[in-house]
């Protein structure tokens, strides 16, 4: 019989919503940080993700390849 440790059961679940400076995206990311989850908000102009504890703010563009990769 195995157990599993309390930080596997309590893990916050990380998530990534590109376009998180808009109306829309704004709304997802406050609505999964309300959830529990830590949010990587990614945005093409630094100081434009939503304010929220959780959310954190990822400066990029996905045409780019290295920023993708």
């Amino acid at each position: 019989m195995t157990s599993s440790s309390s930080s596997d059961t309590l893990r916050r679940p990380t998530v990534v919503v590109t376009g998180a400076n808009g109306f829309v995206g704004t709304q997802v990311c406050h609505a999964l940080a309300t959830r529990g989850a830590d949010v990587r908000a990614v945005v093409r102009r630094a100081g434009s993700a939503p304010t929220h504890p959780d959310v954190t703010e990822v400066v990029g563009d996905f045409a780019d390849a290295s920023f993708a990769a």
